[in-house]
């Protein structure tokens, strides 16, 4: 009985030491992760807007209203020339058929949408990974109105549509929310 509550006790010690390991490690690791993400969205971000030569966060009190009145919206920044703000780069996420897809969309300020990419998705290869491997559907965001809400057909040709993907509507319809959620913010809060 005494061995049996030594063993018990050992292993409890063994484990509350490694908890506090991991949670140690994360503390210090996650601010780290998190700025090489956020590193990585401006990144893609300054693909967007080339002429940028500035990256800064949407200021606080904004984006708190954006996000408490939109479900997809979870970051914005501003990309500027200088101290004017030439366009917007919104992180969406959406959930498609594999779960999460996290899209970062560059809408500049005339209302068009000058990029569009997946930073994230768990999708079924080789249908809804078309979203990320086939390089006209990104395309077909491009120039696209961020001012109306953007529909999905099998050959795009007016302002508000885009490519839809056979065999992937899932992944598509996923797409579609994420972007026009990004529309939506652009239209009610950052056009103005």
């Amino acid at each position: 009985m005494k061995e049996t509550i030594k063993l018990g006790l050992i292993l409890f010690l063994v484990a509350a030491i490694s908890a506090g390991v991991l949670a140690f490690a994360n503390e210090v690791t996650a601010p780290i992760i998190a700025e090489i993400e956020r590193q990585g969205s401006f990144g893609a971000i300054a693909e967007m807007f080339p002429e940028a030569d500035d990256f800064q966060p949407l200021e606080e009190d904004v984006l708190n209203e954006i996000i408490a009145n939109n479900n997809f919206v979870q970051e914005v920044t501003k990309a500027l020339k200088g101290e004017e703000v030439i366009g917007y780069g919104l992180k969406v996420k959406s959930v498609g058929y594999g779960g999460d897809i996290i899209s970062l969309i560059g809408i500049n300020t005339e209302g068009r949408i000058v990029g569009f990419n997946v930073l994230q998705m768990s999708e079924t290869a080789g249908l809804g990974s078309r979203i990320v491997d086939d390089p006209t559907f990104a395309e077909s965001f491009i120039g696209k109105s961020a001012t109306e809400k953007l529909v999905p057909v099998e050959a795009p040709s007016a302002d508000n549509e885009f490519l839809a993907l056979s065999g992937a509507t899932v992944s598509t319809t996923a797409v579609q929310a994420a972007v026009n959620g990004a529309v939506d913010a652009y239209v009610n809060y950052l056009s103005k």
